[in-house]
């Protein structure tokens, strides 16, 4: 488009209008143009304030600025002076001119550029100068990049909180969201990424957290970077938040408090069709499972971090006859036990620590946190944590080998068959009308090291635990029917566990879908 040249009797009011119609239209270079033909005609502030933001138009930021720049500063183009300081880079001079503007966002620069320049800061490891910059502006967006900023720079736990709401539920979420991100800005290869001024202001912020599982995810999304000291500080925090919600009996600890969410309820209703529930009996049966499940992560944390609770909770619970693998012991004969997530985890540590045989938990132990009593009973495997699953492991290659040469040192191994994560794939097994996702099975392992193989079982029945340990034949060679009765014997007891008490279904996750 090409504007008409003004005539030589045009107003210059009519000139600044049309002008402003063009580059309010969205044609920048036109109305450059006009005026360049008719600058000597304009007002001086005006002709360089207008130039300067059409050449920011036509991106032509550095000739924006200089425009600006000629003569006297023109008042009113902080903004645009600062949008051009940052379009060029120039992050000291952008900073500067916001710190002298007034601080009320009505009277001083759009809150907008402000966070453009904070984010700028923030990308370049300047975390101080975006924390303090992001303060000013009053969003939810601003006050995230704040908290990420200040972590970042391993500020205190004062300057952390306030930018924050009052301790609570608000301030957990905000808290966790913004080390999250933070985390996700780090490269931990990089020998100049703040990892220790992240981990600094994470212990800094630890006493503002008053809810014991959102610092359990705190914890999980920093098992590959924390150093021993942070973990740990984690982990005391985490027990005494736990410890103070906390009845004076583990048989007071509350289950679920309200609905699953829509993926959980759509897991445990693909469950109860398996079992051939009733359908008037679907909605509480889900409800109840929902509430089992939620009830024994209570636990779960509650036994980590209280040792008078777990040892009231293994009181309650029978003693299991060991012999038959004590006599596999004394005869020098690896044995591998076979376990499934319908069974209660603490039930199987506390009658594993009773046996008082060398048997390891191929699996982390992360869960039970540092120094803990239960420590021996898992697998020594000091590769890097990784978080495949629910809770970080070392890497399925670590495992495998801690696996072999636990047998091949005539111990004894406990492995969860039903583990839908590393090495896991679909399996149709259409005798029980599902697909499964399921790790293949472990015959070839037992028979290559000459283990004899048991299901341990502790499952909840009339509000107890219910523990067994049966031999398992293994097969004499692989092949399908091998395979077969592997899958039969973990689907015909968590079926019957979970027909037992909603209770077992800890893990439904590994039912991908019905036949």
């Amino acid at each position: 488009m090409t504007a008409p040249d003004p005539t030589p009797d045009e107003d210059p009011g009519g000139i600044r209008a049309r002008i402003r119609t063009l580059r309010e239209d969205g044609d920048p270079a036109t109305a450059l143009a006009l005026l360049d033909g008719s600058r000597d005609r304009l007002p001086a502030g005006f002709a360089r304030r207008e130039r300067a933001r059409l050449l920011h138009r036509l991106d032509r930021p550095a000739e924006a600025l200089a425009e600006l720049d000629r003569g006297r500063p023109a008042p009113g183009t902080d903004a645009l002076r600062l949008r051009l300081l940052i379009a060029l880079g120039r992050r000291t001079e952008a900073t500067a001119l916001v710190d002298a503007a007034p601080a009320d966002p009505d009277a001083g620069i759009d809150p907008r550029l402000i966070l453009t320049l904070a984010r700028d800061q923030l990308q370049a490891g300047q975390f101080a100068t975006a924390a303090r910059l992001a303060a000013r502006v009053p969003t939810d967006a601003a006050q995230a990049l704040a908290l990420r900023a200040l972590l970042l720079a391993g500020a205190g736990g004062d300057e952390i909180a306030r930018v924050l709401p009052r301790p609570g539920a608000e301030t957990d979420a905000l808290l966790l969201a913004a080390i999250r991100r933070a985390r996700a800005d780090l490269d931990p290869a990089d020998p100049d990424s703040p990892v220790q001024a992240l981990l600094a202001g994470v212990a800094a912020a630890l006493p503002l957290f008053s809810d014991p599982q959102t610092l359990f995810q705190l914890r999980r999304r920093l098992c590959d970077i924390a150093d021993a000291r942070t973990d740990r500080l984690i982990w005391d925090r985490t027990g005494v938040l736990e410890r103070d919600r906390a009845p004076a009996s583990y048989r007071d600890v509350p289950g679920a408090e309200g609905p699953p969410a829509a993926g959980a309820a759509d897991r445990l209703r693909r469950f109860a069709a398996w079992l051939d529930l009733p359908p008037d009996r679907v909605g509480d049966w889900i409800g109840q499972a929902h509430d089992g499940r939620r009830h024994q992560h209570r636990l779960r944390d509650l036994f980590a971090h209280s040792r008078v609770h777990f040892d009231e909770f293994a009181a309650d619970i029978d003693p299991l006859d060991w012999s038959a693998v004590r006599a596999c012991a004394e005869a020098g004969q690896p044995v591998l036990l076979a376990a499934a997530h319908h069974s209660f985890i603490p039930a199987l540590l506390i009658q594993m620590q009773r046996a008082k045989l060398d048997i390891r938990v191929i699996a982390g132990g992360w869960a039970w946190g540092p120094e803990s009593h239960l420590a021996p009973l898992f697998i020594d495997a000091p590769a890097p944590l990784t978080v495949t699953g629910a809770l970080p492991q070392p890497p399925a290659s670590a495992l495998r080998r801690g696996l072999i040469g636990q047998l091949r040192a005539g111990g004894a191994a406990l492995v969860a068959i039903d583990t839908p994560g590393a090495g896991a794939r679909p399996v149709d097994l259409p005798a029980h009308g599902v697909r499964a996702l399921l790790p293949p099975p472990l015959w070839s392992v037992a028979r290559k090291t000459g283990a004899a193989a048991f299901v341990l079982e502790c499952t909840w029945a009339a509000g107890r635990i219910r523990s067994g340990l049966t031999p398992w034949p293994v097969p004499a060679e692989d092949g399908p029917e091998a395979d077969a009765l592997w899958y039969e014997m973990l689907l015909t007891r968590a079926r019957a566990a979970a027909l037992r008490d909603p209770r077992n279904v800890a893990q439904p996750g590994w039912l991908i879908d019905l036949l």
